[in-house]
């Protein structure tokens, strides 16, 4: 499968490649040629003397003796040592033109170090610095070849090139032909990648986005600084370098700087995105880096220093690597939908990885593609990403919808709460008044006592029960147990709202399937439930509706069954009912004072105390609640 993938992956790349290039006609140096019409390549028959001699850039000298060379030469030359001065001759022959030829320009590519270049003994361009020595190694040489110097019939291209290694200088086939058409082939070649950086830039700073959003995670800041990261060490490999520096040497070291730190970026992405802990080794490797970026800084910038870097960190690539690789292996079962893209990406960059790095290290001569395969590898992540940001935007929208409804909920308490004691303190308060000044007997004022005692009692319960929930949800209530009457404390609970709410009804039946039943509990637990579910059935259903509370027992549990005929509570309230702060949307409800903490307190004792609670409701066909607890806590 990885092999199909990476043979299809080859021809994508010669796709593009042809895509991205003209075709070229190769001439061979001493023939006969007409550049007038397309671009021609110089490949061989090339003559290459050692040594310095200002005479060799002259068109009639004695050249016959020297060694002739073909391009593209391999890299480093294991048999000859070329540092030093060196130079190349090609000898064209140019038919006669009456009227003269059109500007004409030579692309000699990157040379190695510093070059001079004539056409017939005129020096056309130089690039870099001999004496003392500045080189650039990267820039394309590019020279126009002026009219006045150009004859019919022989003509000489001579390039006196300084090494300071056993690189060879030329890597690539010299074109010559129409200057327009010579600059219209670079910047093509060129076009790719500056198209490639400036996406990878692109997305980077998207992806800064993206960090925000994902505040709890690093992974995209760090995808986004190493997006940002290649583009700029995508822009500096094409001749964009000298649009943000003068100096190629500068330019070369941020160049290695970038390239280094990359790495390093990557791995706190990944480490991040898969949550993984970073070890001593981790530390171990970004130091090392850190300290190979700071020789980079603080050594003198030559050639030699650069090719060192370069292959050191061709080799030092494999760490990371070797490191992902194990990482992806191990997490890759429970992460396989995460890990997919970034496999996905690794196998579309590793073989452009690798003949980049040949390519740098002037061992092979082919095209840059290393921008195909990061294209291949950022979007497969980016993908992954971009699928997470939806993900984490949607859970965000969703938290954000879910604190504005906290809020109402919480408004909608307080103003719950505060009409409960408005009522009540109202109340309360005509009381008062009568007592001070009607006249009343003995029996209206007991009534009266007994009614403010009922309201004081209803006030405090309101604080009581929202303490009690706190305490329940947080886990510090303390459940004392004693042994009870279920009976009893039904009753007990009957006759205090009965007083409370000023209601007597006689249509409560109580039903025991079993007998009276003594059960080990939290009295006061075990009141709350009865109290809140009866108190809601007096609230909101007519006097003159059935209720029925049935107590059976059901193993070593015993099931309270609350039933009534009422108005039922609408399907859209009953998933959320038994929230805090919620209350029916009935109309009919509207006029009845309530905290809306009533069902969630029974929901919640009922759970603590290790049992279960059940809702049954169908609008205008009443409701049934069911609590299932243990007989003995």
């Amino acid at each position: 499968m990885i092999l199909k993938t990476i043979i299809k992956f080859k021809n994508i790349l010669l796709i593009l490649s042809i895509i991205f290039s003209a075709s070229i006609f190769s001439e061979d140096c001493g023939t006969t040629i007409d550049p007038e019409d397309t671009v021609k390549s110089l490949k061989g028959a090339w003559l290459f003397q050692k040594g310095d001699n200002p005479e060799w850039r002259d068109l009639v000298y004695f050249d016959s003796g020297w060694m002739r060379k073909s391009f593209p030469e391999r890299a480093k030359d294991k048999t000859a040592k070329v540092i030093g001065y060196h130079w190349y001759r090609c000898h064209i022959l140019l038919p006669d033109k009456a009227e003269g030829y059109s500007s004409l320009a030579i692309n000699l590519g990157k040379l190695r170090d510093a070059d001079e270049v004539y056409f017939n003994g005129t020096l056309i361009g130089s690039t870099g610095k001999f004496s003392p020595l500045s080189p650039d190694t990267d820039k394309y040489r590019i020279y126009s070849i002026p009219d006045s110097i150009i004859k019919e019939g022989d003509n000489v291209i001579a390039v006196r090139l300084f090494s300071s290694t056993n690189y060879l200088g030329i890597s690539m086939v010299p074109e010559i032909g129409p200057e327009l058409k010579v600059m219209e082939r670079y910047a093509k070649s060129q076009l790719f990648m500056v198209i490639s950086g400036a996406v990878f830039i692109v997305m980077g700073l998207f992806f800064i986005v993206g960090s925000f959003v994902r505040s709890n995670n690093k992974s995209n800041l760090f995808f986004s600084i190493f997006s940002i990261l290649l583009g700029y060490y995508t822009l500096l490999r094409t001749n964009y370098r000298y649009i943000f520096f003068d100096d190629f040497a500068t330019s070369y070291q941020v160049e290695l700087i970038v390239l280094l730190t990359m790495p390093i970026v990557f791995l706190l992405f990944f480490t991040e995105f898969m949550n993984i802990k970073r070890n001593k080794y981790n530390y171990i490797y970004d130091t090392f880096m850190l300290l190979f970026i700071a020789y980079i800084i603080f050594t003198p910038k030559t050639v030699d220093k650069w090719i060192f870097v370069i292959d050191l960190n061709a080799k030092l690539l494999i760490v990371p690597s070797l490191y992902i690789l194990y990482k992806v292996k191990v997490l890759f079962k429970e992460n396989k939908r995460r890990l997919r893209y970034i496999l996905l990406g690794f196998i579309g960059l590793a073989p452009t990885v690798l003949i980049d790095s040949l390519r740098a290290l002037d061992v092979i001569n082919y095209p840059q593609v290393v921008h195909f395969g990061f294209i291949v590898f950022l979007i497969s992540i980016s993908i992954q990403l971009s699928e997470e940001m939806v993900e984490n935007y949607k859970n965000y929208i969703k938290q954000e919808s879910d604190l504005m409804n906290m809020e109402k909920m919480k408004t909608r308490f307080l103003f719950n709460i505060s009409s409960e004691f408005k009522t009540y303190l109202d109340n309360a308060r005509i009381l008062c008044r009568e007592l001070m000044v009607e006249e009343l007997n003995e029996r209206e004022i007991s009534e009266r006592l007994i009614k403010l005692e009922s309201l004081s009692g209803l006030t405090k319960s309101i604080i009581d029960d929202a303490i009690r929930l706190h305490s329940i949800e947080s886990g510090s209530y303390e459940i004392y147990t004693e042994r009870f009457s279920l009976r009893e404390i039904i009753s007990e609970t009957l006759n205090m709202i009965e007083v409370r709410h000023n209601q007597k009804r006689e249509n409560i039946n109580l039903q025991f399937l079993t007998g009276d039943l003594e059960i080990q509990h939290n009295k006061e637990l075990i009141f709350l439930i009865i109290y809140h579910t009866l108190e809601n059935i007096y609230l909101y259903t007519p006097n003159d509706i059935d209720v029925y509370i049935i107590i059976d027992v059901l193993g070593k549990n015993f099931q309270l069954t609350f039933k009534d005929l009422g108005p039922g509570i609408p399907v859209a309230d009953q998933s959320n009912i038994t929230q805090k702060f919620v209350r029916g949307s009935k109309l009919a409800i509207k006029n009845v004072h309530g905290t809306g903490i009533g069902l969630t307190l029974i929901k919640a004792i009922s759970e603590n105390l290790g049992g279960s609670f059940k809702l049954i409701s169908s609008e205008d066909a009443g409701t049934t609640i069911e609590v299932v607890l243990p007989i003995f806590y």
